[in-house]
């Protein structure tokens, strides 16, 4: 699961293809409609929601990621991201 699908997310989202995840195996959090435009092209699963709602991680299947990259834009919501994702 990556939150966040800036520059920063786009370029993990591009290591963990590297490494072997398909991208129908990549859930991609975020707010911003564009983005979520670009990942969906980059046939990644994608959720129109703000990761430090615990509600949207829950329908993101959260609990059953291997590993979540925080990729947001600012140090306070990737704070509260990582409290929200660790309950």
């Amino acid at each position: 699961m990556v939150c966040g699908y800036g520059a920063t997310g786009e370029e993990a989202v591009a290591e963990l293809i590297r490494r072997g995840c398909r991208p129908r195996d990549i859930v991609v959090v975020e707010c911003d409609a564009d983005a979520l435009e670009s990942a969906a092209e980059a046939e990644l699963i994608t959720l129109h929601g703000d990761a430090t709602r615990r509600a949207v991680l829950e329908t993101a299947r959260v609990g059953r990621a291997r590993a979540v990259v925080i990729a947001v834009n600012r140090d306070d919501s990737a704070i509260l991201t990582i409290l929200t994702v660790r309950q």
